[in-house]
């Protein structure tokens, strides 16, 4: 499980993707993602990801080049979906966007 980021069609922010269970799931812009489906700024997921790994805040920050982050990331995600992304769910990819 990981999150990919691809940056977005408008130049500024990031697209997020999350990759679970062999399967590919857009999610939308960074941003968007954390405040509809996250309830909160992207600099609340930051420090939750420090508080989680024990990670540094430069460390999180990189979540798209850290292995750690990006993983912890994911479980956020995971566990903010429940019970939507069980293995017997047949989610199409676009279906968990928050756009």
């Amino acid at each position: 499980m990981k999150i990919k980021m691809t940056p977005n069609a408008y130049g500024f922010g990031m697209d997020w993707i999350l990759e679970y269970e062999g399967k590919e799931y857009f999610l939308g812009q960074d941003v968007k993602v954390c405040s509809r489906l996250l309830g909160c700024r992207p600099s609340d997921v930051i420090r939750e990801i420090q508080d989680i790994t024990g990670l540094s805040e430069h460390e999180s920050r990189l979540i798209k080049t850290n292995v750690v982050a990006n993983k912890c990331l994911a479980e956020i995600i995971i566990d903010a979906y429940g019970d939507e992304l069980n293995e017997e769910s047949n989610l199409e990819p676009w279906e968990l966007s928050v756009e």
